[in-house]
């Protein structure tokens, strides 16, 4: 009979308890990952340098829309776009949605809008909660 994997079976002295540890500040190396594929505008999430990209989720509970992320001008993609990065980035600092919708314009205002619509883009999240904090 083969023996079933318990907790007891694996290594954890090496894990980071990051709600234990003071000094764990999220996403301090996370990146916002602007791609085109195939066509259309992609956003990707990085939490650091050594994690996979996941696919950045729209925020419908902070921007109402069907369509799809863009940048490079202020419009509904661009402003989906925004409202994602900020609900991702914003999550963990428990604040009121008016709050993190009035971020989201700010990043929108700052970063997205400016961006050239037909390049690729890496932003870190650094960089935007020093803009915006």
């Amino acid at each position: 009979m083969e023996k079933r994997l318990t907790l007891d079976d694996f290594d954890f002295s090496k894990v980071r308890h990051v709600e234990l540890d003071p000094n764990y500040v999220p996403y301090q190396d996370a990146t916002v990952l602007l791609r085109i594929v195939e066509g259309a505008w992609v956003a990707l999430f990085r939490e650091d340098k050594g994690s996979s990209v996941e696919m950045l989720p729209p925020r419908p509970n902070l921007y109402q829309y069907d369509g799809g992320y863009a940048w490079g001008y202020s419009g509904s993609g661009p402003q989906n776009l925004a409202h994602a990065i900020a609900g991702r980035i914003y999550e963990f600092d428990s604040l009121e949605d008016a709050v993190v919708i009035k971020k989201a314009y700010e990043i929108l205002e700052h970063f997205i809008s400016t961006l050239d619509q037909g390049k690729e883009y890496d932003l870190q999240v650094a960089d935007i909660k020093n803009k915006i904090g």
